[in-house]
């Protein structure tokens, strides 16, 4: 099942992230580019104002060159011509590519093997001058750097603010859909009929659609039901007509036909007593109402008991408070009605019933202490029609009516042995429509 709010923050997430990275990386690459560019110009104007000084003494000897020029501590100088050369740190640049950068004017950055980072502007003049203005920008890359992280740390504690904020909005958001979800659980439960349209623009079509899909099932439900009700009573009427006609000593009849006639007659009967039961399932979609429970049980029981006074049966009932069934009354009592009238045909003197909620399902169990059922016999005692004990009273319908509701609703049916002995009738019926 997917999560609206999951997957906004995910997207969110991902949007950030790219975000984050693309301004990282644009602002390293843009604040650097700024700083050597401002460095640049400053090695520029060092290397012009060298010129003009040079262009003015010309000295003989580089080695007697004076120089009245702004001193950075950073900054170093290298001067030569075709007699002679002059640095300002002979040491310092005695291990630097000198000879390559005087060849071919530029701007270049080097790093010593040391971690040493210099900017060097190399400059050639008519005059025969060669100069080289260095800078060491060491310390002010580790600055630039952190500089960097610090800027970068900023982005992402304002984008971890801003995902709480959004998840904030998302949430508020959401719960003005949890009193309709609320709603929604009432009507499943049967404690309400229909949904109260909030005055919410984007959810108010959904409640009206919901309502309107509620008011069709229902009245096609009903039609349905009506329907098969009407055609089962309409067909009693001709049957029994026919079955007095069969039954007149006058009817010509041979006793051959007139049995052969009579069969069939109940087979109908068999049928018409069928449709009107199964004309009784609601099923998922119908309007609920909502009941209690364990007074329906209780109720059941105590007419059970009445109607097998004999086995004086002991009816032991496990019902939770928090279960509730998700459909019609009046299929719980068909359901429930079936299985404790076919335990208490069947059983000793015992017969439990447990009704809960358990991962999301309604689940009941009917278990009674008789003498159970063999195991090869399991499957076709669902079948329409079919007993296994031709003795005892009933038209075998208990067990499929049980079945045909289950499949209504979408659950699961099983029936084995208990232990040491006895029948055992385990149901699950989902809580959720779909």
């Amino acid at each position: 099942m997917i999560s609206i709010e999951k997957l906004l923050l995910k997207r969110f997430i991902i949007v950030v992230t790219i975000i984050t990275v693309s301004l990282g990386v644009l602002n390293h690459w843009w604040a650097e580019r700024i700083y050597l560019n401002v460095l640049t110009q400053q090695l520029e104007h060092e290397s012009e104002a060298l010129l003009k000084h040079l262009q003015k003494t010309k000295p003989n000897n580089l080695s007697t060159v004076s120089l009245n020029l702004p001193q950075h501590s950073s900054h170093l100088y290298y001067i030569e011509s075709s007699a002679s050369s002059w640095s300002s740190a002979p040491k310092l640049i005695s291990d630097l590519p000198i000879k390559t950068w005087l060849n071919t004017e530029g701007i270049y950055q080097y790093e010593k093997n040391s971690g040493e980072n210099f900017l060097i502007l190399s400059k050639r003049h008519t005059d025969g001058f060669n100069l080289i203005v260095m800078q060491d920008i060491t310390a002010s890359l580790v600055e630039l750097e952190q500089s960097h992280l610090s800027m970068l740390l900023v982005v992402i504690l304002s984008f971890a603010l801003l995902m709480y904020l959004q998840r904030k909005v998302i949430r508020e958001t959401f719960s003005k859909i949890t009193p309709v979800y609320q709603q929604i659980e009432a009507i499943q439960r049967g404690e309400k009929a229909k949904l109260i349209v909030p005055n919410i623009a984007e959810i108010s079509p959904l409640a009206k659609a919901i309502n309107q899909l509620l008011g069709y099932l229902e009245s096609r439900n009903e039609r349905s039901k009506n329907a098969i009700g009407n055609l089962s009573h309409a067909l009693k009427t001709p049957v029994a007509v026919i079955r007095q006609i069969i039954e007149q000593n006058d009817s010509g009849l041979s006793t051959e036909n007139r049995l052969r006639l009579t069969d069939q007659i109940n087979q109908l009967n068999f049928i018409i007593n069928g449709e009107l039961k199964r004309a009784r399932i609601s099923g998922r979609g119908s309007q609920k109402q909502s009941f209690s429970l364990s007074d329906t049980v209780n109720n059941l029981s105590s007419t059970l008991t009445l109607i097998y006074p004999d086995k004086k049966i002991n009816f032991i009932l496990k019902i939770s408070e928090k279960a509730y069934f998700p459909g019609d009354k009046s299929d719980f009592l068909e359901l429930l009605g079936n299985l404790m009238d076919n335990a208490a045909k069947w059983c000793a003197h015992q017969v439990t019933i447990e009704i809960s909620i358990q991962s999301g399902m309604f689940y009941l169990q009917v278990v009674d202490d008789g003498p159970g059922y063999n195991e090869s016999d399991i499957p076709s005692i669902l079948e329409r029609g079919v007993r296994l004990d031709e003795q005892a009273p009933g038209h075998g319908l208990g067990l499929n009516i049980v079945s045909n509701i289950v499949q209504q609703y979408i659950g699961q049916l099983q029936i084995n042995n208990a232990v040491p002995h006895g029948c055992r009738v385990q149901i699950r019926i989902p809580l959720d429509f779909s």
